[in-house]
């Protein structure tokens, strides 16, 4: 029994010394990638969107989402959704100047 208990505080001690260890490294805060870095991203991630293989496509869309499960099940419909009525002319739509093209690069420093 006492063999048992010398055991289980060095667990506990081991345990202490690796929760504040976590404690500590979560308290740092993370580095900013470099703009150069970041740029080289990009550049990468649009090359396989461009010129990459199914299952290169397949796997950088599978390393840029979230793969955590969701907390409730997806509903599926068998109906879908009506049509929309356009609400302006065509010549209305032609007019209007397209949103600027953004690079995946200006997105991740969104999320910093």
């Amino acid at each position: 029994m006492a063999e048992r208990l010398t055991q289980l505080r060095t667990k506990t001690m081991q345990l202490r010394t690796r929760h504040d260890e976590l404690t500590m490294t979560m308290e740092d805060e993370p580095q900013v990638p470099e703009s150069k870095t970041l740029d080289q991203v990009a550049d990468a991630i649009g090359d396989i969107i461009r010129a990459g293989n199914h299952n290169q496509t397949k796997a950088l869309i599978e390393a840029l989402t979230d793969k955590s499960p969701s907390s409730r099940p997806i509903a599926w419909s068998p109906y879908s959704a009506s049509p929309r009525p356009r609400t302006r002319s065509q010549s209305a739509q032609k007019k209007k100047k397209p949103p600027p093209k953004e690079r995946f690069v200006d997105r991740l420093h969104w999320w910093s």
